[in-house]
């Protein structure tokens, strides 16, 4: 079937699917996020030809078993107005590990990289997305993950949140599901102030605090369908071990400073930072991005005709006191994600 050009609403739930690609009984899909742009999915198809594997005097089988499918990739690119709690469930989906403490109104989520060596699969979910008008089908998809992860802080404090979902589960076009009226609750993160704190690593010694003026973190699982693709329709296929390639992290971050204070002095290249990005909405509602092991790769001071700013290039490494290169903390009122 082809896909409907545009879909702009997009229901999931926080329950974890029993194994990749089994989907979530439809009552637990019943968190409804409205994206910011229709989101307009990316499907492909890799087949064998049973024609290209005979003799040239022989003749392909037909209709039957001619054409194989041996991969199926999805994508659906998403872009969310930013919140603690749009935030927590892509990056619980995204990292494979959230441990959650506190009780109302303040749940405080970890979310860390799985270690996929000892864990053997990423933490899927089912997803539905629809048009805005139309009563009749919607489409439902399976084994569905967070592929790539975007979070940009602008210059005014704007929060947002872009990726892609991935999965090369099912797409189905069902009538039997019907969405909320009213999306998740969430707490937006717009216009706020954000800290920037880095200090020498391991040193545990006092912070530099600056005004965040803004930042950049790409993250990508390089997810792949072709590592596995004589198992793609095997049973108990396990997402981790198998499709998950180089993870890449990206981080920019522009601060205000001015030349010859303590902060500016402290940023120089090659030094080796722990790093925290704050950004709050109240004190129940916030994200910190925590960053135990780090280098600057590159710093550039430059005036932006109002303030000096500097744009540091970090380089993330392994930390083995959270076995994770990167930490998020999120703090909002959903009791568990990925239960």
């Amino acid at each position: 079937m082809a896909s409907r050009p545009q879909c702009n609403k997009f229901e999931t739930s926080f329950t974890k699917e029993t194994a990749y690609g089994t989907a979530v009984a439809d009552g637990s899909i019943n968190k409804r996020y409205d994206p910011q742009e229709p989101i307009i999915l990316g499907l492909t198809k890799t087949k064998v030809d049973d024609a290209d594997r005979i003799k040239g005097h022989e003749f392909p089988t037909d209709p039957t078993n001619k054409d194989i499918i041996i991969a199926r990739d999805i994508e659906i690119p998403f872009s969310f107005d930013s919140s603690v709690e749009i935030l927590g469930i892509l990056g619980a989906t995204f990292f494979g590990a959230d441990v959650v403490s506190g009780t109302m109104p303040n749940f405080v989520h970890t979310l860390k990289i799985a270690d996929l060596c000892v864990l053997d699969q990423f933490p899927s979910m089912s997803a539905v997305l629809g048009l805005t008008g139309d009563t009749a089908s919607f489409l439902t998809t399976k084994g569905v993950l967070v592929n790539e992860l975007r979070i940009v802080l602008d210059s005014q404090g704007f929060l947002t949140v872009s990726g892609t979902f991935f999965t090369d589960g099912s797409l189905t076009v069902t009538a039997g599901h019907v969405f909320q009226t009213t999306e998740h609750p969430v707490d937006y993160i717009v216009g706020t102030e954000a800290d920037f704190l880095t200090a020498d690593a391991g040193a545990g010694v006092v912070s530099k605090k600056s005004l965040l003026r803004g930042f950049e973190l790409s993250m990508t699982n390089n997810l792949d369908v072709g590592d596995a693709r004589s198992n793609v329709a095997a049973a108990g296929v396990n997402l981790g071990s198998l499709r998950v390639g180089n993870r890449e992290f990206s981080l920019t971050v522009t601060v205000e400073g001015h030349q010859g204070d303590e902060f500016w002095l402290d940023m120089d290249s090659d030094q080796e930072k722990d790093v925290q990005l704050k950004v709050t909405k109240n004190a129940n509602r916030e994200l910190d991005v925590n960053i135990n092991s780090c280098k600057i790769e590159n710093i550039t001071t430059r005036f932006d005709g109002i303030r000096d700013v500097a744009d540091l290039e970090y380089k993330m490494f392994y930390h083995t006191a959270t076995a994770s290169p990167i930490e998020f903390i999120v703090r909002n009122g959903d009791a568990a994600y990925l239960i």
